[in-house]
């Protein structure tokens, strides 16, 4: 199983001849909080529990994809289910 890199596999491009500018290079990435209604919900009380236990969990994008915190930026989002 390979792990993402994504600074590497932007200087991997720079070998195949595409310019790079690592010194002002940004990311950008979503970041969703998910929350359950009040009323008319999709989701039970229960499945939701799981659901944002789950999601709490799991590991976050920047450091699966090996994203350096100094050159990034996350745009965060409610998302009402």
């Amino acid at each position: 199983m390979q792990t993402p890199d994504v600074p590497l596999t932007l200087r991997n491009c720079e070998l195949l001849g595409f310019e790079v500018d690592f010194d002002h290079i940004h990311y950008y990435i979503g970041h969703e909080i998910v929350i359950r209604r009040a009323k008319d919900s999709a989701m039970g009380p229960v499945s939701f529990a799981i659901f944002s236990f789950l999601t709490k969990i799991a590991s976050r994008a920047p450091d699966f994809f090996r994203i350096p915190h100094a050159d990034l930026s996350e745009v965060g989002f409610r998302v009402e289910i």
